[in-house]
């Protein structure tokens, strides 16, 4: 019956990090994306501002 707890645990255990890596990668992606867009947006103004 232990042994079974035990290993129950460890099952919950390693599913939950693999949920929360794929928060951190979700995370990252939307970043990237985020700083991509700013890029892309300073790049529009800087060709815009020039006569």
């Amino acid at each position: 019956m232990r042994k079974a707890a035990v290993l129950a645990g460890a099952a919950l255990l390693a599913l939950s990090s693999v949920a929360e890596a794929q928060y951190v990668m979700l995370a990252r992606r939307a970043i990237g994306r985020v700083e991509q867009m700013s890029q892309q947006s300073q790049h529009v103004e800087c060709s815009q501002s020039r006569p």
